[in-house]
Parts: structure tokens; sequence; C-alpha cells
């Protein structure tokens, strides 16, 4: 299956579930991940992106503290939700539905978010978007990943896992600012999952 088939799978099954929430609006839908607000801390405003975005918790965080955002998720109904939350609060945010892997980086990010993306595309190509990442991210900017530690095998891709000592590998010259592993108490996977939340700062090179 290649990439573009298998987004459009992807995008048709979270559109679904989006669909559902399209007239919630409770706090708890929209919240970000604690690892996105600590980051911040670490470089200055400047452009981000949130890749994966879903409802836009990152998004909408970002934006408020003068971040120039852009948001890219597979699922229409997703970037239109975050869109419409855009409006509410008068933040200018770019947000597109795309098929991620095709989305070209034009610039360098003073902030790079992916949480509870990898997974969905396989191994070879979460690695792609992590060098992706690095990659377009300007000196002294910090990249956000949250992740499961293991995903199981499913149609479109056999299982492989991810280690707090792969991030520290493929982050090498980075200051990482924090980097851990926690269970992940809700799994409903026969094999328990663990999550792994990195922060890592661009050095000069």
């Amino acid at each position: 299956m290649d990439t573009v088939e298998l987004a459009e799978i992807i995008a048709t099954d979270y559109d679904g579930l989006y669909r559902q929430l399209e007239d919630t609006r409770s706090c708890d839908l929209l919240e970000h991940h604690p690892e996105v607000a600590e980051a911040m801390a670490h470089t200055t405003p400047g452009r981000g992106l949130d890749i994966g975005c879903g409802r836009g918790g990152n998004t909408l965080l970002l934006a408020r503290a003068r971040f120039n955002m852009k948001a890219v998720d597979l699922s229409e109904s997703a970037i239109n939700l975050l869109l419409a939350m855009a409006v509410m609060e008068d933040l200018k945010i770019e947000a597109i539905a795309d098929n991620i892997f095709c989305e070209l980086l034009p610039c360098d990010h003073s902030i790079i978010v992916c949480t509870y993306f990898f997974g969905h595309m396989g191994e070879e190509r979460d690695h792609w978007l992590i060098n992706r990442m690095k990659e377009k991210t300007k000196v002294g900017g910090v990249n956000v990943i949250t992740t499961f530690d293991l995903y199981p095998e499913r149609p479109h891709r056999k299982m492989y896992r991810f280690t707090q000592a792969q991030f520290l590998e493929m982050y090498t010259g980075w200051k990482i600012i924090s980097c851990s592993m926690e269970p992940f108490e809700t799994s409903t996977e026969t094999k328990p999952l663990n999550v792994i939340r990195l922060i890592a700062k661009k050095l000069e090179e």
C-alpha cells in the first residue's frame, strides 16, 4: 500500500471520529500536551509546525503565545474544527488537510510538534519524518515528540518499537531537555504500552 492510499484510509477513519465532535467545544477535548508548554520556555516565538494536529490544542496554545503556526492533519474534519476555534479566538493559524508525508517544509522553525502521530504510517515513514523535523528546525529551535513505544502489527505495518535510547541517538548533537517514558494506563492493547516524551533543542552545527 503506497503512502497516498494509506493516508486516505487513515483520513477517512479520523474524519468520522471528528465529525462526531463537531458540535463539541469542551476544554478537555482541546487540551494541549504539557510537554509542549514546557518546550515553549526553551525557544523564542517564531514559525511553528504542528504535525498530526488533530483538534489543535497544541496549535492553539502556541498561537496564543505568538508563534506563527501552521498545522497539518490528514483529517479535513479536524482541520475544520481547529479553524473554527481560531476564528473564535481571533488567532491567525494556517491549517491544512494534507498528506503529511508529501508536505514540504519551506523554511526553518522555532518549534515542531508531533504528538501521537507515529504508528499510523509505518516505521520507515516515521523515521523519515523525524529526519525532516530535525532538518527544518532552526538553531535554537525545539522538537517535541510524544509517541507510544510499541506499535502492534496491523494490516498495513509490521510490529515495531521506539525506545528512549533510539531517540537519544537520533538527536545526538542536540540538547536533550527531557526524554521520559511512563506507562500508558488506559491502554487496551494486549501488550502494555508506554509513552515516550521528548523535548530536544537544536544547537549550533
